[in-house]
């Protein structure tokens, strides 16, 4: 073989290793890209999820919450009836103490 052949093939051999390298960088370079868009889109989605059961535990804390002046309305309610009943006891024990001592 030829020294001109021989620098040929080596030639050959080089641009064909350039052409590899360059086409594994775009390749490389593409993986990158999708790799990032793919994590993006998942931080996305996992923003999504954590902003959705923010929400939902919101509206579950703001239910109970309800539930519980509910309760809280309904106890004092019952306390204070309570406390005019035993107002009017009170009234009607004095006012049976009063009758007694004017009477008798």
């Amino acid at each position: 073989m030829k020294p001109e052949e021989i620098l040929n093939q080596i030639k050959g051999l080089e641009d064909e290793r350039e052409r590899i390298v360059t086409e594994a960088k775009a390749r490389g370079q593409e993986i990158i890209e999708r790799a990032k868009k793919e994590a993006l889109e998942a931080i996305n989605r996992a923003r999504l999820d954590i902003e959705e059961e923010r929400k939902l535990s919101l509206e579950k804390t703001n239910r109970e919450i309800e539930e519980l002046k509910e309760k809280l309305i309904r106890e004092s309610n019952l306390i204070l009836e309570r406390f005019r009943s035993l107002l009017k006891e009170r009234e009607k024990e004095l006012v049976a103490q009063i009758k007694e001592k004017v009477i008798g």
